[in-house]
């Protein structure tokens, strides 16, 4: 045929175009197909032909058949096998024939006369399908060959329309398949995101613009107990409890208006009364008809809530306990040179922590002393690295602050090796253990001198009770007128005053002769009331405020009675000639830790119940410095005062397991309150030394 019939050309496309509307399903696209093709090789006379989709793969583009047919199918069998394998193997990639894998990257109408690499074709016409107006896209290849006499190219022009409808078919079922696949593609997104959601324990729902619930999460309709498709077109101020609905409704309308997210973080009291407190946000949601939907997602954060507030109470805990301890912490990063430390620190060494600081800037702020051996101390802790326990002071507004720091390496940190120290303030501590020292010392020097005392006491005792003695008998022999009488009357009466010192020595010294017995204070001082008031200076006047029913005490009645007769002579020595008074007073009260604690001598009983002596005067009253030292053997502050009155009250206080409180200011006169154990309690503590001595 040299010319193609425009009405067969008519009637091929009314059959692919009746077929094509009958059933656009993608089951009739096999049958669509084939009939288009049956009409291009009807009117070209033509054997064999297919129609092959171009697609593209990761090497390039290949044709995929979609139809392969031929006019007598048991005469061409072979070859419709040939194509159809042939071709499939090329749309996975494979290789076949180039002129066949050409046809995929092609554009124009092709022509071939026999090819020896296509032995089953004796030849060829391919023309690229394109959508309707479209050639330089083209989207599959028809191909028809083994036509009688082969094909001239007048053969395409009459073919286009019919060759039209085919591709805009072919493009139709692409754009099908196409639309397909997203809407596959769209079914596994919103599987996945709901399996996402529903495995999320946060809260997550849609609401239309009437505030209707369009979507819910499995987490929603676990929290609020209700089916998610009941939930399902109900108004969200149904489903929410009161207090969170309200709130919600407010941050819904923020929400609608808003550009962006509205995040919430809101305190719900449930039915129960309990506090949960919810984490979210709201945000505008573009609905399919254009509408504004609001996407809600919240999770309950109590939990996270409650940790963090324990979290800020308990790092507010550890810097009041830092505070408290005076305790600073400093990190060193060795490798960048860069030093920081706490606010803790800051307070110990009067600096703030700084961006550009490194650990010269620490060592300068030590004392000059200090600074080589702890520079030496840190290399060393380098090296080696052990912990670091070392002391060194820091100067702070020309004030010495001794720390004491532990330091170690640690090398699993992001910033490499860095060093940790941890600086105490112990100067408080120092200066108390040195104050102990001294005191130890001067206790030591008071024991030694206490020794001295107590031995040269006995000795002096001795050799003045033969004094005295021999002056007696010598006194029997003369003659009371006579001079020689005089000056022997002299030499007992010195003889006698270097008696009582020397029991104010031994009473000091804790030597003195012992002779315990129970009685009661205040009886003991009325007895010798009359001695205690020639004792004193004539224009000081004593008055005795004395408990009339004290519990009886286990002493000795002539140390007491000394120790009474010291605390009243120093006293109106401390009063001097002007006018004054003297108190003596005598109870029995509860004492307990904090008041012993304040005592010069402590009793050996502890907290309790003691009998007390008290001598008020109204003297000139001693500073602190004064007070420090008005125990020491011979100190005192009067001319004429030999320094043993109040050391040998001590002596007496502390044998009897006593105590003493001092309390006095310059010019508000001076207080003596001296403790003593009832005699139960001396009993006690007594049988308790026995026994234990006795089981040792």
């Amino acid at each position: 045929m040299s010319a193609l019939d425009p009405q067969r050309i008519l009637a091929a496309i009314q059959v692919v175009h009746d077929r094509f509307v009958s059933d656009r399903n993608d089951t009739a696209r096999g049958e669509v197909l084939a009939a288009a093709l049956t009409g291009v090789l009807e009117l070209t006379d033509s054997a064999i032909g297919f129609i092959a989709r171009i697609r593209t793969i990761s090497t390039g583009s290949v044709l995929s058949p979609e139809c392969v047919l031929a006019i007598d199918t048991q005469r061409h069998a072979k070859v419709v096998k040939w194509l159809q394998d042939t071709l499939a193997a090329g749309a996975t990639g494979e290789t076949i024939p180039r002129p066949l894998a050409n046809l995929a990257r092609t554009t124009e109408p092709l022509l071939l006369d026999y090819e020896p690499r296509l032995p089953a074709l004796d030849n060829l016409m391919a023309i690229p399908l394109s959508r309707h107006g479209r050639r330089w896209q083209p989207v599959a290849i028809l191909a028809v060959a083994n036509r009688p006499g082969g094909f001239h190219s007048n053969l395409v022009a009459p073919l286009a329309p019919l060759l039209s409808a085919c591709g805009t078919v072919l493009k139709a079922y692409e754009d099908a398949d196409e639309r397909a696949a997203r809407e596959a593609e769209l079914e596994r997104s919103e599987q996945r995101f709901r399996t996402f959601m529903d495995a999320s324990p946060c809260i997550a729902y849609i609401t239309d613009p009437e505030r209707r619930v369009v979507w819910a999460s499995r987490a929603f309709a676990q929290q609020f107990q209700i089916d998610v498709n009941a939930a399902i077109g109900r108004a969200e101020d149904d489903l929410l409890p009161g207090g969170m609905a309200a709130r919600t409704g407010v941050i819904h309308e923020q929400a609608r208006v808003a550009d962006g997210f509205v995040d919430m973080l809101e305190p719900i009291v449930d039915a129960n009364g309990a506090v949960h407190w919810w984490q979210g946000a709201k945000f505008p949601i573009d609905g399919a008809a254009g509408e504004r939907l609001v996407g809600s997602l919240a999770l309950d954060v109590s939990d996270n809530v409650r940790m963090t507030e324990t979290l800020r109470e308990r790092e507010a805990a550890l810097a009041e306990s830092q505070e408290l301890a005076r305790l600073g912490r400093w990190n060193w990063v060795l490798e960048t040179n860069k030093l920081t430390w706490d606010s803790q620190f800051e307070r110990l060494c009067g600096r703030p922590s700084g961006d550009a600081m490194g650990i010269e800037d620490l060592l300068d702020l030590l004392h000059p002393d200090d600074i080589a051996p702890t520079r030496r101390a840190l290399d060393k802790l380098i090296d080696d690295e052990a912990r670091l326990n070392l002391e060194h002071r820091l100067l702070v507004d020309g004030e010495i602050r001794e720390l004491f720091v532990v330091a170690r390496v640690r090398r699993e940190l992001e910033e490499g090796a860095v060093v940790l120290g941890v600086a105490q303030d112990v100067s408080d501590r120092r200066k108390l253990e040195r104050s102990r020292r001294e005191l130890d010392s001067k206790a030591r020097k008071f024991e030694s001198l206490s020794v001295l005392t107590g031995g040269m006491a006995h000795e002096f005792s001795s050799l003045l009770a033969g004094i005295l003695g021999n002056a007696g008998i010598a006194l029997d022999d003369m003659d009371h007128e006579s001079l020689a009488a005089v000056c022997v009357q002299d030499i007992e009466a010195a003889a006698e005053r270097a008696t009582e010192l020397t029991q104010q020595m031994l009473a000091f010294s804790g030597r003195g002769q012992f002779v315990p017995e129970e009685f009661e204070l205040s009886s003991l001082i009325t007895d010798f009331a009359e001695v205690l008031h020639a004792a004193i200076s004539e224009s000081v006047s004593i008055r005795l405020s004395l408990h009339p029913d004290l519990p009886e005490i286990e002493a000795d009645r002539a140390q007491l009675r000394q120790l009474i007769m010291n605390l009243v002579v120093n006293g109106s020595e401390a009063i001097g000639p002007v006018a004054g008074e003297l108190t003596l007073s005598t109870g029995v009260d509860e004492f307990g830790p904090e008041l012993l604690a304040t005592l010069v001598e402590r009793p050996e009983f502890g907290p309790g119940t003691y009998v007390w002596l008290e001598l008020r005067d109204t003297g000139s009253g001693m500073d602190h410095a004064t007070q420090a030292r008005i125990f020491e053997p011979f100190f005192s502050t009067k001319l004429a005062g030999r320094g043993l009155g109040l050391p040998a009250v001590r002596g007496i206080v502390r044998s009897h397991g006593g105590g003493i409180l001092v309390e006095s200011a310059p010019g508000a006169g001076a207080r003596f309150r001296v403790l003593l154990p009832p005699a139960r309690i001396a009993a006690a503590a007594q049988s308790s030394e026995r026994w234990s001595r006795n089981a040792t």
